[in-house]
């Protein structure tokens, strides 16, 4: 839900046709489509923040490829739904988000492909899959003291704890 509302943010506003596209794609039971609604808009307010979303994604899914891929799939069609073209902002959320699930340049491009967008590969300096660091996922830079980094994975423990995101409604994976 969160990635979704992110991935729809990233390009500016999001509009109508990505929020009907997403509730197309992620299909909720209907007792609780108003604690997903509230979380979808909590979320949609930025599109910072993804990337410790999709870390506990690949963390849940680390040996089930085909669902990460699957959710990929997903948000690249939430991100289509507004334009016949990716911007530039989308695709490099997408692709860090893939990066984060452990996906390399070819998976993708192929993933892209099943959502019906085709890209072309990056020229090879930039193909290079680039590591992601506990600092990336912070949403940190390199230099941030210790009294910074825990303060920050403390905050987002609190934040996204799993026991408090189903007390806000979300269902359980």
């Amino acid at each position: 839900i969160i990635l979704g509302a992110k991935v729809a943010k990233c390009d500016g506003v999001v509009n109508e046709t990505e929020v009907r596209t997403f509730r197309q794609v992620f299909r909720a039971n209907e007792a609780h489509i108003n604690e997903i609604g509230n979380l979808f808009n909590q979320a949609r307010s930025s599109a910072e923040g993804y990337e410790p979303h999709a870390a506990h994604l690949a963390q849940i899914f680390s040996v089930e490829h085909a669902i990460l891929e699957d959710i990929l799939v997903r948000l690249f069609t939430i991100a289509k739904a507004d334009s016949t073209h990716l911007s530039h902002e989308e695709v490099y959320v997408l692709r860090r988000i893939a990066l984060i699930f452990g996906f390399s340049e070819s998976d993708f491009i192929r993933t892209a492909a099943r959502a019906g967008i085709y890209l072309k590969t990056l020229p090879p300096e930039q193909n290079e899959q680039k590591k992601t660091t506990p600092y990336d996922i912070l949403g940190l830079p390199a230099s941030a003291t210790d009294e910074v980094i825990k303060r920050t994975y403390r905050t987002l423990v609190r934040k996204f704890h799993p026991d408090k995101l189903q007390a806000t409604g979300l269902p359980q994976v």
